[in-house]
């Protein structure tokens, strides 16, 4: 084989080396967009349901009932094992939910969620409000 030969076959070699890294680069960031966005869709969802379920609630007594579940949950590392959430990605979110007085509703809760990336520090993922009112009665 000649020199010129051996130089186009080691050009191809370096071309073909540098479009496989380039495709498996593209291929493992639109993996890692895919599964952040997914873990975005689970941690709204999340949020949600944690919503949802504070408005179901009786409405005669929704602060005290509240505050009875939920009102020792303003930390990560307290034992409120119901607001924790296994995705199905794999991901571990936890909640906060603080309640407080509120000037528009009877009760503010503010549903505060993290991602526990590793044990050492918490992620702040997503924060959502939900004014709780009570229902008047006849």
């Amino acid at each position: 084989m000649s020199t010129g030969q051996t130089f186009l076959t080691l050009g191809a070699i370096v071309l073909l080396s540098y479009t496989s890294l380039n495709v498996n680069r593209m291929y493992v960031s639109s993996v890692k967009d895919r599964v952040d966005i997914q873990r975005d869709i689970e941690v709204i969802s999340y949020g949600q349901s944690l919503s949802e379920l504070l408005y179901s609630y009786s409405p005669e007594a929704v602060y005290p009932t509240l505050d009875n579940f939920y009102g020792d949950c303003e930390a990560v590392n307290n034992s409120c094992v119901d607001l924790v959430h296994e995705t199905e990605l794999g991901f571990t979110l936890y909640a906060i939910v603080t309640l407080q007085d509120s000037p528009i509703a009877d009760t503010l809760a503010t549903i505060s969620i993290f991602d526990d990336p590793d044990a050492d520090q918490d992620e702040f993922v997503a924060q959502f409000n939900a004014a709780i009112t009570r229902i008047p009665t006849n």
